[in-house]
């Protein structure tokens, strides 16, 4: 299993805030080292294989004799062939988690840092052959109802809350929350990559620029500018009594304050 000790962890999410430090991990000890390196040739030389020739075709010993390790030191880390796929689908969790850190970091609003993040994403789809397609969708099933499934799942919804929240409450889609918005941004993700994955007429790469584009058309070009105010969340409970304050505020007392006719 994924989980089982003599695999090493996923490293940690970095800080929400955009800009902030990158988590301190500690340097490996060299026996981590080494394990890591050996998983690394072993997940590179899987991953080349399955795209050239599809998971089903691979066999262990074509990844053994190309990442060059011996069968039996493969199977103390990877039992099976179903164990480096869903080694290989975490991996990919990361690496799409590292996409929108990337993409929150470098873009100055939440239209710009969609804009990178989608461009990302179908740049990683040119030239993909259709045994790469088998390759994700066998991760997706391997993967599927798993504890590290439900790990990713998790991950990539606080790197794309995060996202979000870097542009503030105002830099968001009009009437539309951040738990909202994160979700309609995620479910595109997953649901042209399903498609992708299930037809063979699907072309992921325009699909993926045009739901992209309409996303981020739905975000402000002028986020203070639309919605007016400061760049800081405001809770729905702190919004609700500053509306029953101005509703119990008294018609005369609320005349007493306006300007009278001729001042500016």
């Amino acid at each position: 299993m994924l989980d089982s000790p003599s695999q090493i962890s996923p490293p940690p999410l970095r800080p929400h805030a955009r800009g902030g430090p990158r988590s301190a991990v500690a340097p490996p000890r060299r026996v981590d080292r080494r394990v890591q390196e050996f998983r690394a040739r072993v997940l590179e030389a899987a991953a080349s294989l399955f795209a050239e020739q599809g998971v089903e075709a691979t066999k262990i010993d074509e990844i053994c004799e190309l990442a060059d390790v011996a069968k039996r030191t493969l199977c103390n880390h990877f039992p099976t062939k179903a164990d480096i796929v869903q080694a290989l689908s975490r991996e990919a969790v990361l690496r799409l988690v590292s996409w929108i850190d990337d993409a929150r970091d470098s873009g100055r609003s939440n239209r710009e840092r969609l804009r990178l993040l989608f461009d990302r994403l179908r740049a990683d789809m040119v030239e993909v052959s259709p045994f790469h397609r088998e390759s994700v969708g066998a991760f997706f099933h391997v993967a599927h109802g798993t504890l590290a499934a439900a790990d990713g799942e998790q991950r990539l919804s606080v790197a794309m809350r995060s996202l979000l929240e870097a542009g503030g409450p105002h830099d968001l889609p009009v009437n539309a929350s951040l738990d909202t918005f994160t979700e309609l941004v995620l479910g595109a993700i997953y649901s042209t990559t399903l498609e992708w994955i299930h037809r063979d007429d699907y072309d992921r790469e325009d699909r993926t620029a045009e739901i992209g584009g309409y996303l981020v058309s739905l975000l402000p070009e002028s986020p203070s500018a639309a919605h007016g105010g400061g760049p800081s969340f405001t809770s729905d409970t702190a919004t609700s009594d500053a509306a029953h304050s101005d509703a119990a505020t008294p018609d005369a007392e609320r005349s007493s304050i306006a300007p009278e006719p001729g001042e500016s």
